[in-house]
């Protein structure tokens, strides 16, 4: 049975990753395109907006969609109803929306652009319209068509930003593209949903379906409504302190940071809760195939934690073009709690997979404390580097919180030797942090960037292999002992 299953999670996964690569390759390629046609100024407006969106996609998405996949059967009434419930919560976010922003921006300082709310309030009626076709989707693991969704969503945004750029839309060109593929998800999450096992949704009147899955949903919406300040909130402070063109730099280094997240760990995540889910009675195997999951994407994250480090200039000037180069310090900071972050992003399946949302809704109150004060302290000596720092330290505390909760409480068992070995590539790269960087560009050109961080990858897999080699030998060794003992 757990060699059936063990093949059945890792079928999952190569399914997630596939169709997350194509995505995430897409958008690497448009955010190359659109920094050399939009100024830092108007990412950091856009970055704003953002948030906005984020907060409504964690809502709702993210309440709903590991709700259905958790339940043991969804009938044709259940589904309708959530779809109904859906279209009542967009309406009611979207209203929100269209009156709280203009707020928003008032109190950060920065100028309200006419339409800008109305953009966002069509968008997040749209977010919370995709709730069901995509929790369909996703139940039935079908990642491949979720991707293939999102990528046609992805470019049909892009030609019509490109047109309105050459028609001299400006600002609201980019506004556009961050807006309209949500819009675009929903009509090919939904004609998709049809081919699913619960099939296309329809509004239906049973809304008391609610009360199914409340137990779950309630912690499951606290938990995203902190994870979403504990998350978004330093964008918030840097544009109230900082000023937009700071939040642009800040916001991108924080997005290339965050892209070997979703390259991995947000990839991952969606297969695991519900292949996992099927076997949350055997505790110990969900246990060992979560810490058999952790150890690669740990050596991932070191390898790309070294990467980033001694190639930031490089792969900053690669990605987004000369005038962007105040990005450079703060990857540089941010990019030694890559490994930490790629570990911690995954426990999420865990908690959802046994139920236990209140525990994840602990720990991100807990995250949302030690972010506040770490954000707090460098806004109030206003060194966007050093609240960049004290963001990393609030993510180390984070991770041994979450770890000894779900220890603690969900495996309800120490932790394996395997675990230890996982917290060890995860602290490594912090000791680079007295290091200067190897790779420093000097020269800002594509083939000399090319070169530098050829160079940066390359030390980075000697050093992977030699961390990897050293914990094969500490293995031999301790089994060895333990023979010996016996």
């Amino acid at each position: 049975m757990s060699s059936q299953s063990g093949l059945e999670l890792n079928q999952a996964i190569k399914r997630s990753l596939l169709g997350k690569y194509s995505l995430y390759a897409f958008q690497i390629i448009s955010m190359v395109l659109l920094a050399r046609l939009f100024a830092p100024g108007d990412f950091g407006y856009v970055a704003i907006v953002q948030v906005f969106i984020t907060l409504m996609v964690l809502i709702s998405s993210t309440s709903i969609v590991p709700a259905v996949v958790y339940l043991d059967d969804v009938s044709v009434s259940q589904r309708n109803g959530l779809m109904s419930l859906s279209l009542l919560m967009g309406l009611l976010l979207a209203t929100l929306s269209l009156f709280a922003f203009p707020l928003v921006c008032f109190w950060i300082g920065m100028k309200d652009m006419p339409y800008a709310a109305l953009f966002i309030a069509v968008t997040v009626f749209f977010v919370c319209l995709t709730t069901s076709p995509l929790a369909s989707l996703q139940r039935g693991s079908k990642f491949i068509l979720i991707a293939r969704a999102e990528i046609y969503a992805e470019t049909v945004s892009l030609l019509m930003c490109l047109v309105l750029f050459y028609f001299s839309y400006g600002f609201y060109a980019l506004l556009f593209k961050v807006c309209s593929p949500f819009v675009f998800r929903f009509m090919f999450y939904y004609q998709m949903s049809a081919l699913t096992e619960v099939g296309r949704p329809a509004l239906g009147r049973d809304l008391v379906v609610f009360k199914t899955i409340v137990s779950f949903v309630k912690f499951q919406f606290l938990f995203n409504l902190v994870n979403f300040f504990s998350r978004n909130l330093d964008t918030i402070i840097v544009a109230k302190f900082f000023g937009l063109s700071v939040t642009a730099f800040y916001d991108k280094s924080y997005q290339v940071m965050r892209y070997p997240l979703q390259l991995f760990t947000f990839a991952i995540t969606p297969a695991l809760q519900p292949t996992l889910t099927k076997h949350k009675a055997n505790v110990s195997f969900v246990a060992s195939e979560f810490l058999r999951v952790l150890r690669p994407l740990a050596y991932l994250g070191l390898f790309v934690s070294i990467v980033f480090y001694n190639g930031s200039g490089a792969l900053v000037y690669l990605l987004f073009g000369p005038g962007w180069e105040a990005v450079e310090p703060i990857l540089t900071v941010f990019s030694v709690s890559i490994p930490l972050q790629m570990v911690l992003s995954s426990t999420g399946a865990i908690y959802q997979s046994f139920g236990q949302s209140r525990l994840q809704f602990y720990c991100g109150l807990f995250s949302v404390v030690t972010t506040f004060m770490a954000i707090a302290v460098g806004a109030f000596y206003e060194d966007i580097l050093l609240l960049c720092l004290l963001i990393v330290c609030s993510f180390v505390i984070n991770y041994l919180f979450c770890f000894f909760v779900m220890y603690r409480f969900v495996f309800q068992t120490r932790p394996a030797y395997a675990f230890y070995k996982v917290c060890f590539l995860i602290m490594l790269p912090f000791a680079l942090y007295s290091v200067e960087p190897m790779f420093p560009l000097s020269k800002a050109d594509y083939l000399t960037s090319i070169l530098l961080l050829l160079q940066s990858a390359l030390l980075s897999l000697v050093l992977c292999v030699a961390v990897f080699v050293g914990q094969y030998a500490l293995d031999v060794l301790y089994s060895k002992s333990d023979k010996e003992v016996l």
